[in-house]
Parts: structure tokens; C-alpha cells; sequence
């Protein structure tokens, strides 16, 4: 086949590869970024949490402006008041907390002397003290000289482990408090989309199989996460990105966790074509809403592992400076 020949190919898997994609966020995303629009508990509640978000940023702000976002609160008093009819406890969390942020904004507002009852509906209007409501800000402790040495030695002991102890599976609850404190992450608008699937044992070698970058030492693997972030979240055909952004930044912190918790780890990636990300659902039994960001293969380190050095760039390559002139 001649050179053009190979580039039309690739072409055309190319859009087929890109097609499926778009497909999975087209079925599962909030494409039409409209209250109105959202088909399920799920999708109403990543709105109510973005709402909520959007609130409670502008109760931290410096410049406060009393009565700020009126559209945006009655809005979400009104989404608030539809998760009610639907009565889904998948979405509990997310009304909770947007009932919570509207107490915020209103005490707030009273401790300013600001009467803000017009813009709040009768549902809305709980009476209460102001000191009695969670502010939903709090003071920032900036890091102190011991947690930057202590993240540094964290950070830069932390190496890519592919030699494990296959015997000794990690505690579950190691690996829920290592989660716990991924948690921490940021993502868009505070909607957490991630989720992480674990597996044990043989099942964890299963799935491995399906990933093409751990030959040579799968055999070892005790703990597999699967990192993925679910669609169903996200709003707008904007945000088609968006999951392998939060996805990835909770990825790395999952790793640094990991580690702080005494547990090798090292980050397999999940560059695939379409028919191998489907069998990895089938075995590792995935939701078709959730994308698949990477795999994560742990477990405690053999007792004489090594790891690659693996040299880094110097920040000069990194780092690109812009000076304006004034």
C-alpha cells in the first residue's frame, strides 16, 4: 500500500476511533446544558451541584456583593424543588448540600443586615440564627515549613512499582483511606465525577490482561483500580474533555496517596481502540456512562525491588516564561 494509501487508512480509523468517543459522551453527558433537558435524578444532580458550586464560590469571594447570583439561586431553588418530586436517593448528597448552601446565603446575608427573603421561595424561607448555619467557607491555613518538607519527600520518593508481594494483598482499608484523601482533588465545579473500581486476586490478573502495557509483570499484580469518571455528570458539549481532565489529576493524587500510605503503585495507561475498551468493560463489569481514564496496579513492594531511575527534563524545558513590557 502506498504512503497516501496508509494515511487514508488511519484516517478513516481515526474518525471511528474520535466517532465512538463523541458517542459515549453524546449518550450519557448532559448535551444541552438546559434544566429543562435533564432526562435523570443523576443528570439533575450534577446541575444542582454545579448551581450549588457557582453559590457557594461567591460566598468566599473578597469583593462581596450582597445579594449576588439572584437568577442563579432561584434556579437552583427550583431544580432542588424537582430532585424532591423525583425522591432519588442516588442524589440525596447533591440535594443536601444545595438546601445547605441557600442556609449559607441567607444567614450570611442576615449577619450583614442585607434581607434577602425576595429572593428565596417559601420552601426556602427556614427561619434560624445565622451562627447555627455551616458557613460553607472557612479559614485557609496556608502550608507550613514541615508539610512542604513532608509533601516534598512524599513527591519525590514516589517511583512507578512493578514488583509486588502477589501474596499480600493491600488492606481494603488502606486503599479506601488512600482514596479518601484523593478526594481532595479538584474537579469542575466540585462534581466529583470519578469513581474507582478495585480488584483482588485473579479477578485483578483478569483485567490486567486487557491492558497491553504490564507484560512481564501482571503476574505479581495483587490490587488493580480502575479509574473512571462518569459522563452523566457533565454538561455540554464543551466539557467533552473534561472527564479525562478530573480524571487524571485525581489519577496522580490516587498514586501519591498510595504511596504516603506505604504501597508501590504504578499508573498503566488506557489508550485503546474501541473494541479493547469493551472487553475491558465486560471483565472489570463497567457502567457504559463511565470513561475509562487509567489503571492502577498496587500492592506492597517485593522486599528487593528496584525501580528505573527514570530522569525528568530540567524545569528550563518545562517551565516557558512570559515577560510583558509594561
Amino acid at each position: 500500500m502506498s504512503n497516501f494509501g496508509r494515511r487514508i487508512c488511519a484516517l478513516l480509523i481515526f474518525i471511528r476511533e474520535c466517532g465512538g468517543d463523541a458517542l459515549r459522551y453524546w449518550r450519557h453527558a448532559r448535551i444541552v446544558p438546559n434544566a429543562s433537558e435533564a432526562a435523570s435524578p443523576v443528570h439533575l444532580a450534577a446541575h444542582v451541584a454545579r448551581l450549588s458550586h457557582v453559590i457557594e464560590k461567591g460566598l468566599s469571594m473578597p469583593d462581596f456583593r450582597p445579594r449576588f447570583g439572584g437568577a442563579l439561586l432561584m434556579e437552583l431553588q427550583q431544580q432542588l424543588l424537582r430532585l424532591e418530586t423525583m425522591g432519588a436517593d442516588q442524589a440525596r448528597r447533591e440535594h443536601n448540600y444545595g438546601c445547605s448552601v441557600i442556609r449559607a446565603y441567607r444567614a450570611k446575608h442576615l449577619a450583614l443586615g442585607c434581607a434577602v427573603d425576595d429572593l428565596l421561595i417559601p420552601e426556602f424561607r427556614v427561619p434560624g440564627e445565622p451562627e447555627l448555619v455551616d458557613p460553607h467557607v472557612k479559614p485557609l491555613r496556608p502550608a507550613s515549613a514541615e508539610d512542604s518538607a513532608a509533601f516534598r519527600r512524599v513527591f519525590l520518593s514516589r517511583y512507578s512499582v512493578r514488583d509486588f508481594q502477589k501474596d499480600r494483598e493491600p488492606a481494603r482499608e488502606v486503599i479506601a483511606r488512600a482514596i479518601g484523601i484523593a478526594i481532595q482533588s479538584p474537579s469542575v465545579c466540585n462534581r466529583q465525577t470519578w469513581r474507582v473500581h478495585s480488584y483482588y486476586g485473579n479477578h485483578a490478573r483478569e483485567v490486567l490482561a486487557e491492558q497491553n502495557g504490564c507484560r512481564g509483570f501482571s503476574q505479581n499484580v495483587p490490587t488493580v483500580l480502575v479509574v473512571t469518571s462518569d459522563l452523566r455528570f457533565f454538561d455540554g458539549i464543551n466539557e467533552r474533555y473534561q472527564a479525562w481532565i478530573d480524571g487524571g489529576m485525581f489519577s496522580m493524587s490516587i498514586l501519591l496517596a498510595l504511596h504516603a500510605e506505604g504501597l508501590g503503585a504504578v499508573a498503566l495507561s488506557w489508550g485503546v481502540y474501541g473494541r479493547q475498551d469493551k472487553r475491558l468493560r465486560a471483565v472489570a463489569e463497567l457502567p457504559e456512562s463511565e470513561r475509562i481514564i487509567m489503571l492502577i496496579a498496587c500492592g506492597h513492594p517485593s522486599n528487593d525491588c528496584v525501580v528505573p531511575l527514570s530522569g525528568r527534563k530540567p524545569v528550563s524545558e518545562i517551565l516557558c516564561e512570559h515577560h510583558h513590557a509594561c
